[in-house]
């Protein structure tokens, strides 16, 4: 069957590197490519994945980079494959791209074997023989499949410690029938009385940078969900919180997962239940009981998620939190990590001793001691972006509607009303802000609209002075970096 595939199919990435190393010459006509009398669309998917993206890199993003890997004017590579609507080749792939594609080394890992099947370029053919070769490739990906009858009918299997976990399902339940103290889940639910305005919802915090074998706002529902972990390799900008819902002993219950506490208030606090922590302390910064970590993972059930083979955070070791592994490879044994993680976590949803400590704690941080003074706040900042609207590479426009979607203002985005303003200039945005503002956190909105666009790599967010921002490019092709 794969000598067949060979006759009737072409490889783009075995196209594209035989015409580069005998110098054969492509020609591009609007959105195609001609290799000979053989056209490829520009869009057309290779195997070749990128190492900081799950995304294939197309022909046309290929061919384009080697046809400019000798130009050493970054921007007028931008420039072109905006015009030819293909996406820029990621720095990191650079060598090996030109490494392998000029014959100077045959085999690299970015190309994924299993995806060459779903790339292939199709000869013409008769219909007869396209039906033929459907069959044969339906032959080489079939493979045998285990079902749930085979698992439980494994000899010596043992079944006991499903037998324990309902004598202790049913020992709490008796538990809690016989207690009259509100449990931190009662608690939680019971605020929709007093505020009406936030929904009760349980709150659980991740950590809002990607790290490998820890969850982030891109891939904590998939795993507290369904049990399912995946590395986040490309920041995808995700609106928070991320609801998910699941039957907590018999009750349907909704939770929120947020990645940033920026505009939290006292109601969203007493709602909040777990936080899974990356190891420094500058986490817990502007936390209630942030100086206090002891206290916090009393509030608070902390969990610590990390690969099997990365070495524990020395902070986390003197922390009262739960540490869980997954492995890095083996993504069966993740529902056993998830199941871990909801055992603990209905522990301490049920816990009637942590609930009265919760309410002794949230009164001590909360405590109102008069209302300060408030003085009349004002604040300008400006992003000058004159040299890449020049080159047209950012449209100044989308940008200043970017940021006016994603400034949040009470923990609410597109919620600027009359205290925050953007307003932009042919070559500048500026913010006008009657309200405590971040400086870092604009550069922050701006760096996300970059990688929103796919240039981050190429252009840089410069602070000038204590108020502005300029957006410039970065000579990558520099050995001077």
């Amino acid at each position: 069957a794969v000598g067949w595939l060979r006759l009737t199919y072409h490889d783009p990435i075995s196209l594209l590197r035989d015409y580069t190393i005998n110098d054969k010459k492509i020609d591009c006509v609007g959105k195609n490519l001609y290799f000979g009398n053989l056209e490829v669309n520009l869009s057309h998917p290779t195997a070749w994945k990128p190492k900081h993206s799950g995304k294939q890199y197309t022909i046309g993003a290929l061919w384009l980079f080697l046809k400019n890997k000798d130009n050493k004017d970054i921007r007028s590579y931008i420039k072109e494959c905006s015009k030819s609507g293909v996406e820029i080749v990621s720095r990191p792939d650079y060598q090996e791209i030109i490494s392998y594609f000029t014959g100077q080394s045959d085999t690299v890992e970015s190309i994924d074997e299993e995806l060459r099947m779903n790339t292939l370029i199709e000869k013409l053919k008769s219909d007869e023989t396209k039906e033929e070769h459907k069959s044969s490739v339906r032959e080489v990906l079939e493979r045998p499949l285990c079902t749930k009858e085979s698992i439980l009918q494994t000899p010596n299997a043992n079944f006991a410690y499903l037998i324990d976990y309902c004598k202790n399902f049913i020992k709490e339940k008796r538990k809690r029938e016989t207690s009259s103290t509100k449990t931190v889940l009662e608690e939680v639910l019971a605020l929709a009385q007093a505020h009406r305005d936030q929904p009760p919802h349980p709150i659980i915090i991740v950590p809002s940078n990607p790290i490998p074998g820890n969850l982030s706002l891109q891939n904590a529902k998939e795993f507290l969900e369904k049990g399912n972990y995946h590395e986040v390799t490309s920041v995808q900008p995700i609106q928070q919180p991320v609801y998910l819902s699941r039957n907590v002993r018999g009750k349907k219950v909704t939770f929120e997962i947020y990645d940033s506490i920026l505009g939290f208030t006292k109601k969203h606090w007493r709602r909040v239940v777990g936080v899974f922590v990356q190891g420094p302390r500058y986490q817990f910064k502007d936390w209630p009981s942030g100086n206090d970590l002891v206290n916090l993972f009393l509030t608070f059930k902390g969990f610590y998620l990390k690969y099997q083979d990365v070495p524990m955070e020395d902070n986390v070791k003197r922390w009262n939190v739960k540490v869980m592994q997954i492995h890095r490879n083996k993504r069966h044994f993740d529902k056993t990590v998830q199941h871990e993680f909801w055992a603990e976590l209905d522990k301490f949803l049920f816990s009637s001793d942590i609930s009265l400590f919760r309410h002794i704690e949230w009164m001590s941080v909360f405590k109102q001691k008069g209302a300060p003074a408030q003085r009349k706040i004002s604040l300008k900042y400006s992003i000058d972006c004159g040299r890449v609207v020049d080159d047209k590479v950012v449209v100044i426009r989308d940008f200043e509607k970017f940021l006016k979607e994603h400034i949040k203002v009470n923990g609410k985005k597109g919620n600027l009303g009359n205290e925050l303003n953007v307003q932009s200039t042919p070559d500048a945005v500026n913010v006008h802000s009657e309200l405590p503002f971040s400086k870092r956190y604009l550069k922050y909105l701006t760096k996300k609209y970059l990688r929103k666009a796919k240039i981050s790599e190429y252009l840089r967010v410069i602070s000038t002075n204590k108020h502005n921002y300029e957006i410039r490019y970065l000579n990558i092709f520099s050995e001077e970096d």
